[in-house]
């Protein structure tokens, strides 16, 4: 179950843009997981009666308490990078249609709905931002002296934080949906 974890994170860490220092953070994390996770399986391998498996099986669980924190917040990181990398495109795409608004409006055409739809697109944005702001707080604040219960309760909020920001970008795509169609009435009409 820890391998899958591991192999999970791996690929999500090789679709997202990372920063150096995160990179080698993370990376660092899941090796040193895995390095690990297969020293473990050559103990159980080796394992010669049942007293040696039960006992390899509490330091297991033991290892899985201390470290799942390694994992919460590594899944977050790369979570929110790729919600991050999302954002970065949408607003890549408000400049560019502020451009177009702008160029409409030089051209004396009423653009006050698609104004209004790419504000609206705009807010939407800043809301994500926000939630994606408190999540970051939030898995930070993660580390290996709080309890399992405690772990697990920040993950939670900073999951519903990535969530909420998710939704926010789900109702900019919207607007953005409603302001592509507004444009093409205006190129047709």
């Amino acid at each position: 179950r820890m391998q899958n974890h591991i192999e999970i994170l791996e690929r999500w860490d090789e679709n997202v843009e990372l920063t150096e220092e995160e990179t080698a953070s993370v990376k660092e994390d899941l090796e040193q997981l895995k390095i690990k996770i297969a020293n473990f399986k050559t103990e159980v391998e080796a394992a010669d009666d049942i007293e040696e498996l039960r006992t390899l099986g509490s330091e297991i669980k033991e290892f899985w308490h201390d470290n799942k924190h390694i994992l919460k917040k590594s899944m977050a990181i790369l979570y929110d990078l790729r919600i991050n990398n999302i954002m970065e495109k949408f607003e890549t795409i408000s400049d560019n249609l502020q451009d177009k608004i702008d160029a409409l409006e030089a051209e004396g055409i009423d653009v006050s709905e698609m104004q209004s739809s790419l504000d609206l697109y705009d807010e939407k944005i800043d809301l994500a931002k926000e939630q994606l702001k408190l999540a970051k707080d939030t898995y930070n604040s993660i580390n290996s002296n709080l309890t399992e219960d405690e772990i697990e309760t920040l993950y939670k909020q900073a999951k519903d934080y990535i969530k909420k920001a998710h939704d926010y970008l789900k109702e900019a795509h919207e607007a953005l949906k409603t302001l592509i169609r507004l444009f093409r009435e205006t190129k047709l009409g």
